[in-house]
């Protein structure tokens, strides 16, 4: 994941980020899918009312999206989403010791592709954007994955 955050000097605005999904299949186009995430620590000399601080940034969130898919062929997959994401973010001030925390609801949209490797069994790769409230102010989220699905 990365973000937009207004940074000094040099700062670290992206990194890893865990996710777990689960869905259910609505027909063989439509879905509804749940995300659960939690990113890795973002560092650096931050921008937070005006002033800049020494901090660590981490987020955890869960959306709801709607997904549509399009079959290119038996194959090849191209879906978006779109919904909504419930976003926590901490942010710890470094040379103070103190703590914040930010909770917000924004939207979520995404877009992929997914290939199957066996018909329940697919590889798949996506981009999502999402607004969160991470400084006191709303911040742009991205993410890019890749994992496995597996339908049962």
């Amino acid at each position: 994941m990365s973000t937009n955050l207004s940074c000094k000097n040099s700062c670290q605005t992206s990194a890893s980020n865990l996710r777990l999904y689960a869905g259910a299949d609505l027909n063989s186009n439509w879905s509804i899918e749940s995300q659960l995430h939690t990113s890795g620590e973002l560092k650096g000399t931050f921008s937070s009312a005006g002033q800049y601080a020494n901090a660590t940034v981490t987020t955890k969130a869960i959306d709801l999206t709607a997904m549509y898919r399009w079959r290119m062929n038996d194959r090849f997959a191209l879906f978006s989403r779109a919904g909504l994401t419930y976003t926590i973010s901490d942010v710890k001030n470094t040379s103070t010791s103190s703590s914040s925390r930010y909770k917000s609801l924004k939207p979520i949209v995404g877009a992929g592709l997914a290939y199957a490797i066996t018909p329940l069994t697919y590889l798949r790769g996506e981009l999502d954007i999402k607004q969160a409230r991470v400084d006191g102010r709303n911040t742009t989220i991205t993410g890019f994955g890749i994992g496995i699905q597996s339908a049962f």
